[in-house]
């Protein structure tokens, strides 16, 4: 539940142009959904690639990569990304 509050926050600070205040929601939010065992496997890949992007908008760019890279093989199993 304050993963879910958490994330919703993190994407509304990100709209706002808040990067900071939404980089520390986000991390926060995929940290505590990577602890729970029943986490859905598919709302953290796209909570890691929102955080992703974050991160490379701050030039962060190998902590954007290993982010992308860890939602990339969900996603693609889900049929919602499709590398070439």
């Amino acid at each position: 539940m304050i993963a879910a509050l958490q994330a919703v926050l993190g994407g509304a600070y990100d709209s706002l142009g808040l990067r900071a205040e939404s980089d520390e929601l986000l991390t926060a939010a995929v940290g505590t959904l990577e602890t729970i065992p029943e986490t859905d496997p598919d709302q953290l890949a796209w909570l890691r690639l929102m955080l992703a992007k974050i991160r490379t908008r701050q030039s962060r760019f190998d902590e954007a990569k290993r982010l992308f890279d860890a939602s990339l093989p969900e996603l693609e199993r889900k049929g919602r990304l499709n590398s070439p």
